[in-house]
């Protein structure tokens, strides 16, 4: 399951910050707050990142990402071009748990690169402002990024973004959880005669072991 993140804006009242954890808790991963802003997520319970005092150290700067004495580091990088790639690689080299992308242009190539560079060893966040954004990212080299990261206030919009990213499948285990049927036993309670309908015959009986069966009918509305 992708990851998905916000930042806590250090502007909004204390009330304000308390309404949008409270609304978004249950689907966010993590929160990025400012540095003396851990007080109300820590007291509600959820996933501080901060480059002080957070559950995961966020830092701009290999030196102290290094020197970081907690057990999970995040590095923050913005990339415009094939430039910018070397910190953010030398980061993932260095055994980074999370890397937050903020793309400033929107260039395709250099978030690739840092994806194939990642290979598993650490989670690719990347920074979005809309839904299609995020399942852009979330696509990329058909594997995607590992989350989506957004800087926003309203609820209602981080939402949607959030909705739009569940229905990203482009990983081979998100393929098979989407393919997966949930069965239930089933009793028949009355039989019917109907008018002359569409017909079947299968014919597998020897083939099929003691368990083993066949799923007929229409998903939406019933697998017997």
């Amino acid at each position: 399951m992708r990851e998905f993140w916000i930042k806590l804006d250090k502007n909004l009242s204390d009330e304000k910050k308390i309404h949008l954890i409270n609304s978004t808790k249950d689907f966010c991963t993590a929160y990025l707050v400012g540095v003396g802003d851990e007080t109300i997520p820590k007291r509600l319970g959820v996933t501080t990142v901060s480059p002080k005092n957070g559950d995961i150290h966020l830092s701009q700067t290999l030196p102290d990402l290094l020197s970081s004495k907690t057990e999970r580091t995040c590095f923050l990088a913005s990339i415009r071009s094939g430039k910018d790639e070397l910190p953010i690689i030398n980061a993932i080299k260095s055994s980074v748990d999370y890397v937050i992308l903020k793309c400033k242009d929107w260039t395709i190539i250099p978030l690739e690169n840092i994806i194939a560079s990642a290979s598993g060893r650490t989670k690719i966040i990347v920074s979005v402002s809309n839904p299609d954004e995020a399942m852009l990212v979330l696509e990329v080299l058909e594997i995607g990024a590992d989350g989506v990261f957004v800087d926003l206030t309203d609820v209602h919009e981080i939402k949607r973004i959030y909705d739009a990213s569940q229905k990203v499948q482009s990983r081979i285990d998100e393929m098979e959880e989407a393919e997966k049927i949930s069965l239930r036993t089933a009793t028949i309670t009355k039989l019917k005669s109907l008018r002359s309908g569409a017909r079947i015959c299968i014919d597998t009986c020897d083939l099929m072991k003691e368990g083993e069966g066949v799923l007929v009918g229409c998903q939406s509305s019933g697998l017997f």
